[in-house]
């Protein structure tokens, strides 16, 4: 009798198995998501404030950095090769309207810069000390990311230094594009 019961649970379990819908291969994607309280590199430019757009703190560049916050991702060797885009969504301001500020996107290898690609943020931003969303997305093309041990990295930039650039709750995902 226990037998009978272990082959009809066997079948039942099998055919459960069975009829289950196979799912489509995903396309790799990882999502970061910085708040600037927890912190990446060029962490002497978080500082607190209470015009945050969220929480308390911010990644601030200015006259005496001109580099705020960074983030570096290393490419894992199965995407070698592959086209990869970066999504940034993120909310910066600036002190002056014309100054001259960016959030970098770089690829390298070894000691060879592949990319330096900016987003200006020039054209977001309304009025000086206002808080604007960056929502941008940049593609790495399959031709850059040929070497092992590709990295990327992300980091504010303030070009001039005229004035403050700040940068809070990015959020930043890679992933690779779907071809049409």
């Amino acid at each position: 009798m226990k037998i009978k019961n272990i082959v009809i649970l066997a079948f039942v379990v099998l055919g459960f198995v069975a009829c289950e819908e196979e799912e489509e291969p995903a396309t790799f994607s990882q999502t970061q998501i910085f708040d600037i309280d927890n912190g990446v590199f060029n962490t002497n430019t978080y500082i607190e404030v209470a015009d945050a757009h969220s929480g308390k703190k911010i990644s601030r560049a200015d006259v005496g950095n001109n580099y705020g916050f960074g983030y570096s991702y290393v490419l894992p060797d199965s995407l070698i090769g592959k086209d990869i885009a970066v999504n940034i969504d993120g909310w910066v301001r600036s002190g002056d309207l014309s100054s001259n500020c960016e959030f970098v996107v770089s690829a390298s290898s070894k000691d060879s810069i592949l990319l330096w690609q900016g987003c200006g943020v020039k054209n977001i931003m309304k009025a000086v000390n206002q808080w604007s969303n960056l929502n941008t997305v940049i593609i790495i093309p399959s031709t850059l990311t040929t070497k092992p041990n590709i990295k990327i990295t992300l980091l504010a930039h303030n070009i001039d230094a005229k004035s403050f650039f700040d940068v809070d709750d990015l959020k930043v995902t890679f992933y690779e594009p779907t071809q049409p």
